[in-house]
């Protein structure tokens, strides 16, 4: 792989983190000052997971760009 695919891969991502990012402010702004539903609080949960994922693709992109192997198993 390049360095511009990974720069290009990576930029994508950081794309998706940015609306993810947005999705959990708006939650937050209109919640801040009431307690949200549990619908309310699973949408947000599920923002933060993917949230996660998207840090992870990105950690998982640049070892693989530096032949860096990644652990595996549950922990």
């Amino acid at each position: 792989m390049s360095p511009d695919i990974l720069k290009e891969e990576i930029d994508i991502e950081i794309q998706e983190l940015e609306l993810i990012v947005g999705k959990l402010t708006e939650i937050y702004k209109k919640f801040k000052n009431n307690e949200p539903d549990i619908i309310i609080k699973t949408a947000a949960a599920s923002f933060t997971a993917q949230f996660y994922s998207g840090i992870e693709n990105i950690l998982k992109r640049i070892s693989k760009y530096n032949n860096i192997q990644i652990p595996k198993g549950e922990d």
